[in-house]
């Protein structure tokens, strides 16, 4: 597990719309970014309190619903 692996996606998804729905498209993408199984389950299902365990910035973890929601 690498919080900063998932704080930097957390922080892309923010600027990139494109990115962010890709992602949600095919959550596999998510693999090249470094991201373990259990992390990219707790994006998809927008678990904030998992995301903050894991011990990713609360502010960001809250971006997570991004992910799949926006079109570029």
């Amino acid at each position: 597990m690498s919080v900063e692996n998932l704080e930097t996606l957390l922080k892309e998804v923010r600027k990139d719309v494109g990115l962010a729905a890709m992602l949600g498209a095919d959550p596999a993408q998510m693999e090249k970014h470094g991201l373990e199984p259990r992390e990219i389950a707790a994006l998809l299902n927008q678990d904030v309190d998992a995301l903050r365990e894991m011990g990713v910035d609360p502010e960001l973890a809250r971006g997570a619903h991004l992910i799949g929601r926006m079109t570029g």
